[in-house]
C-alpha cells in the first residue's frame, strides 16, 4: 500500500543496530525509480541486544546497504518537499556515520518531472588554500544516469588562462556523488572555476536544474584558490675544501608541500644582478653543493626559490653568503 501510493522513506527501530537500504519495491528487489528507502534505527539506550547477521536482510548488497552494529547515536532527517537528507550522528567516542541525499518520486507509473540539482561540493564556493592534489566532487539530489556523468559534462577550468583541464570524472551512485580526478597536480595560487552541465540527468532524463546565473548549459559553477607555495627558509651556505677544489655547501628548510622543485640563485652581489647563475633541483631537496666555476676570494650570495610544475616561483628564502680562499 505505500508503495502504490509512492512512500519514499520508512523507519523502525530494533534491536541495537543502524540500516539503510537501497530504495526497493515490496518484493525486496531494487527500484531506484519508485522504490522505498527503509532506514532501521535502533541504536539509543545501553549497549547490548540481539546481533544480526547480513545475510538476514533480504537481498542484501554492499555497498548500496549498510549494517551497523554496536554504534550508538541518532538519525538526523531534513525532510524538504521533492527531496531527503540523513546524517547518522555517533555518540561521544564512536566514529561510524552515515550521510546522502534522495529524491522525492510520486506513485509507481506516474512522471518523473522534478530536475535533480547540486547539494554540495568540494572544494566549498570560494574556498581558498586547497591542496593542489585535491580532487573536486559534486554531491546531486537523487540517483543520477551514471552515463551523462563525464569529462563533457563535469568539468575545471583555470581561469588564468580560460583552459579546461584534462581529467577522469567517476559516479558513485550510492552516495550519488560525481568526482573530478585532475590528470595532474593543479598550479599553485590560482583559481579554478568547476562547472557541471545540464547534460547531467537523473533516472527519468530530467537534465540538471538550470542555475540562472550562469552561462547556457551550466547547471551549477563554483571556484576556488590553490594554496601559495611556502618559500625555503633558514639557508645556510658554507665553504669547504682546498683552494685549489672548494665548494660551497648550501642547506634550506623545505616548507612547502606541493612543490615541483627548486631554484637556486647564485650571484656575487646581494642584489643579484651580477654573474647570475641558477641551479635546479628537484621537489623535497634541501641542499645543495655549489662547485661550478668558484673563483679564489670572492663572496657568493645565494638564494632559494620553490616552484610549481608551471615554473611560478615562490617568495625567496632568505640571503645566505660564503666567501672562498
Amino acid at each position: 500500500m505505500l508503495y502504490s501510493s509512492g512512500a519514499d522513506v520508512i523507519l523502525s527501530g530494533h534491536a541495537h543496530r543502524y540500516e539503510r537500504h537501497a530504495p526497493r519495491n515490496p518484493d525486496g528487489q531494487l527500484d531506484p525509480t519508485d522504490g522505498i528507502r527503509q532506514f532501521v534505527v535502533g541504536t539509543g539506550g545501553e549497549p547490548g541486544g540481539s546481533e544480526i547477521h547480513y545475510d538476514h536482510v533480504p537481498n542484501y548488497q554492499e555497498p548500496l546497504d549498510i549494517v551497523q552494529i554496536g554504534t550508538f547515536g541518532v538519525l538526523k532527517l531534513d525532510l524538504g518537499a521533492d527531496s531527503y537528507n540523513w546524517t547518522f550522528v555517533p555518540i561521544a567516542g564512536q566514529t561510524f556515520t552515515d550521510s546522502g541525499s534522495g529524491q522525492c518520486h510520486g506513485a509507481p507509473g506516474s512522471a518523473d518531472s522534478t530536475p535533480p540539482t547540486v547539494t554540495l561540493v568540494s572544494p566549498l564556493d570560494n574556498a581558498a588554500d586547497v591542496s593542489t592534489n585535491t580532487t573536486v566532487t559534486a554531491n546531486f539530489s537523487e540517483t543520477m544516469n551514471a552515463a551523462t556523468i563525464n569529462a563533457t559534462t563535469f568539468t575545471l577550468t583555470n581561469t588564468a588562462t580560460n583552459s579546461q583541464l584534462t581529467a577522469t570524472v567517476s559516479y558513485n551512485e550510492t552516495d550519488n556523488t560525481a568526482t573530478l580526478t585532475p590528470s595532474s597536480a593543479l598550479a599553485n595560487s590560482t583559481t579554478y572555476r568547476a562547472t557541471v552541465t545540464t547534460g547531467a540527468q537523473d533516472l527519468a532524463g530530467n537534465a540538471l536544474d538550470q542555475d540562472p546565473n550562469t552561462a547556457d548549459n551550466q547547471a551549477k559553477t563554483w571556484t576556488f584558490t590553490t594554496e601559495a607555495l611556502s618559500a625555503p627558509s633558514n639557508l645556510s651556505a658554507k665553504r669547504s675544501g682546498s683552494p685549489s677544489k672548494q665548494r660551497i655547501d648550501l642547506t634550506w628548510t623545505d616548507n612547502s608541500s606541493s612543490e615541483a622543485g627548486f631554484v637556486i640563485e647564485r650571484s656575487t652581489t646581494f642584489s643579484f644582478t651580477t654573474n647570475l647563475v641558477t641551479y635546479q633541483r628537484p621537489a623535497n631537496s634541501t641542499s645543495y653543493s655549489d662547485s661550478s666555476s668558484l673563483q679564489n676570494k670572492t663572496t657568493y650570495y645565494y638564494r632559494v626559490f620553490a616552484v610549481d610544475s608551471t615554473g611560478t616561483r615562490s617568495a625567496s628564502s632568505n640571503v645566505a653568503s660564503a666567501t672562498t680562499k
